[in-house]
């Protein structure tokens, strides 16, 4: 079934510009790749800007602002604070995604977060409330869960929800070389009074080739959606700044810039091109209520 936003993307293309543990996970995952088909939703669509400036990747980060791109990243982060990011739909006024996140370290190996992600328009929008907590394994390892609520409102004041679970891990397999994935509903329930939930499985891995740059790719594989490898690339010349970059198998672009103020203050923005519907634009903003550790 389609979703609402797909829709609205589909018209789109006709509207002028300005309107070692985790390989077993990554083996079962590819035998979905049979049954791909393109779509638009929110539970496949919901990033940072770090990761839309570099390719829609971001799985397999380390030193995030955030739990946006994996669940197992709350335990990874190292203070308590909020993250906030918006992002345009190729020009389209009216049309786009909020992302609000709220975390919490209650402790130096696990964290507590929430989450609201709103994707559409006024009239027709998909939303996702959640709460997720995360914990480190050891020092090379972590991993989340979430339970999360989701809702699509229709015209004429009908809507459908539902209620699904979120899995994620990370692993450093060696200094220089991470591996995770993230699963979406794993066992999809079909009940009359709810919606149905595809499952979304991702899978990603990060290469530091020196201290200062980085290379990531990610797999996302789900039955409603069209698989493209994505790839990016970060680069931080000095702790405070760093350039983004990433491409898409399906032709799109992508870059981004960022900055961090007094290690309180993240700010950060995103650009990425797609080759027929035109551009899109995203904004992040992030605050630690104290000061990263040097």
């Amino acid at each position: 079934m389609r979703t609402l936003a797909f829709k609205y993307l589909t018209n789109i293309c006709f509207m002028p510009s300005k309107n070692t543990r985790l390989i077993p996970f990554f083996i079962t995952g590819l035998g979905l790749l049979n049954s791909m088909s393109a779509q638009h939703s929110i539970l496949n669509s919901v990033m940072d800007t770090r990761s839309l400036s570099m390719g829609r990747t971001g799985l397999a980060l380390k030193n995030n602002n955030n739990f946006l791109n994996n669940t197992a990243h709350l335990s990874l982060l190292d203070n308590s604070g909020i993250y906030a990011s918006a992002r345009s739909y190729y020009l389209v006024e009216g049309l786009g995604q909020i992302n609000i996140q709220g975390f919490y370290h209650s402790h130096s190996n696990d964290g507590w977060g929430i989450t609201g992600s709103f994707d559409g328009s006024k009239d027709l929008n998909e939303s996702v409330i959640g709460i997720a907590y995360s914990r480190k394994i050891n020092n090379n390892s972590s991993a989340g869960i979430g339970l999360n609520y989701y809702q699509q409102n229709l015209p004429e004041n009908s809507s459908i929800s539902s209620v699904y679970p979120t899995f994620g891990m990370q692993i450093q397999i060696i200094p220089k070389f991470t591996l995770a994935t993230q699963i979406n509903n794993p066992i999809p329930i079909n009940t009359k009074s709810s919606k149905k939930i595809s499952s979304l499985y991702k899978f990603g891995g990060t290469f530091e080739i020196y201290a200062q740059l980085c290379i990531t790719t990610e797999l996302q594989l789900a039955s409603n959606q069209k698989t493209d490898l994505r790839i990016g690339i970060e680069y931080l010349p000095n702790p405070q700044f760093a350039f983004r970059t990433g491409f898409i198998g399906n032709g799109t672009i992508s870059f981004g810039i960022a900055f961090k103020l007094k290690n309180k203050v993240y700010l950060e923005t995103g650009y990425e091109l797609h080759p027929v519907l035109n551009s899109s634009i995203g904004l992040g903003f992030g605050y630690k209520f104290n000061k990263e550790k040097s």
